[in-house]
């Protein structure tokens, strides 16, 4: 029997949406975080919840942060500027920085228009490695963020020892910033930690006129959210060299 995490990227059941992050004083798009997500039946996109849960499982969540990173390249290859998310695992395992160096090469893609968003979703194995990744990215000339900041345990440790532009506050903190003193506290509190390094906050999650109101009334700087902008399928890139070459790189990648 197949690997069906092998099956479901092979098979072309990943698809990507984007979702608009705007800038909060002046409502201009910055760029698109781009979200995975599963081909269902009928080709209906689904979450890829339970998929990320397997693959982190069987320490496969790397296949699926090089499939999207091909995804990206194609598109900042066309100036469209990209935030992608990435696993501390994939950092911290392999030459993951030496694939993306290698795939903006080959999609002729400016680094300056790709995010990468560092996730908690697995223990980073080696965070020196990853460290050293995360430099090499910026040494690329592409930006980095700290996804969900304030809810995981590793968030302190990667502000400390990585080369940060943005924090993402987390929607816990959003959902409720115009009723709540202690998430106003939380919120204001990111705000001036990220000043203090240098940074730039973006808010997730907003879903109303009043939190989005309140958060640039906080200092907040960027936001996304559904009251912003929901995620929308991305189309096929029509370049055919740089996607069957992004391809293939993909899989040499995986070795």
């Amino acid at each position: 029997m197949g690997d069906p995490l092998r099956t479901v990227i092979d098979d072309g059941q990943l698809s990507i949406a984007a979702q608009p992050i705007v800038d909060l004083s002046t409502s201009a798009a910055i760029m698109d975080e781009l979200l995975l997500r599963v081909v269902g039946p009928g080709g209906v996109p689904e979450s890829p919840v339970e998929l990320l849960k397997q693959a982190e499982t069987r320490h496969a969540i790397g296949d699926l942060d090089r499939w999207v990173l091909a995804r990206a390249a194609q598109l900042a290859a066309t100036g469209r500027a990209v935030s992608v998310n990435v696993s501390g695992r994939t950092l911290g395992e392999g030459d993951y920085s030496a694939c993306v160096a290698e795939m903006l090469d080959l999609c002729a893609a400016d680094p300056a228009l790709m995010t990468f968003e560092l996730t908690e979703t697995a223990v980073t194995p080696d965070c020196d490695h990853a460290a050293r990744a995360a430099g090499q990215l910026e040494a690329l000339g592409c930006k980095l963020s700290i996804d969900d900041f304030g809810t995981g345990y590793a968030s302190l440790t990667y502000l400390k020892r990585f080369p940060i532009h943005y924090l993402k506050i987390d929607r816990e903190f959003v959902a409720d910033v115009t009723s709540n003193w202690r998430s106003q506290a939380i919120v204001s509190s990111i705000v001036q930690l990220a000043e203090k390094f240098g940074q730039q906050t973006i808010a997730e999650g907003i879903e109303s006129s009043a939190a989005l109101a309140a958060l640039r009334e906080l200092g907040v700087d960027f936001g996304q959210g559904f009251f912003i902008g929901r995620p929308q399928a991305v189309s096929d890139v029509t370049d055919s060299r740089c996607r069957a070459g992004a391809l293939l790189l993909t899989s040499a990648c995986q070795r």
